[in-house]
């Protein structure tokens, strides 16, 4: 029976020494679980969301054919920015010229008047590629709203929602997800 005890006792001084390691472990777990939840509620209640719309002008029969898409980025149904992208195909260089310029003064004309357009432009052999990102927090609500009337319903605290983004393409032909 002596024997025993010893063993006993040994047991519970080498479980005595690793209490302190034991508990830093358990602390440092917590800590980890602690984090994990706050990333994971700031994940789920900060969601961006990506929406898209698209329109496809074919006149094959007179040399071109274009694409557009616009994708719609959104923060707690609030527009963040919008990325178009106007895609014109045709084998005729002169038409693509002629549609480069249109859809660039295009929105030049709007950057002018609403403000937040960052254009550019790439030219590849059959095609020309525009893209166009417009930063809501940047545009001019007063001259939007004029302008289109229909979208002062989604247009709050200087900012517009996914329904009035995506009603403002529509407007313009497009078919949105």
């Amino acid at each position: 029976m002596v024997k025993k005890r010893i063993k006993k006792k040994k047991r519970r001084q080498i479980d005595d020494n690793n209490y302190p390691v034991i508990r830093k472990y358990k602390i440092l777990i917590l800590v980890l679980i602690i984090i994990f939840t706050i990333g994971l509620l700031f994940f789920v209640f900060n969601k961006k969301s990506m929406y898209r719309c698209s329109k496809i002008v074919d006149q094959s029969g007179i040399g071109y054919k274009v694409k557009s898409s616009y994708d719609i980025y959104s923060e707690k149904n609030k527009v963040t920015y919008v990325e178009i992208t106007d895609t014109i195909y045709s084998d005729d260089i002169n038409i693509l010229k002629q549609y480069k310029n249109d859809y660039m003064n295009k929105y030049e004309e709007q950057k002018n008047r609403y403000g937040g357009y960052t254009i550019s432009a790439d030219d590849e052999k059959g095609k020309t590629i525009i893209k166009t990102k417009i930063d809501y927090s940047k545009i001019n609500f007063e001259v939007l709203k004029q302008e289109y009337r229909f979208i002062e319903e989604y247009i709050d605290n200087d900012s517009v929602t996914v329904e009035g983004a995506r009603k403002i393409y529509s407007v313009d032909g497009a078919l949105c997800e």
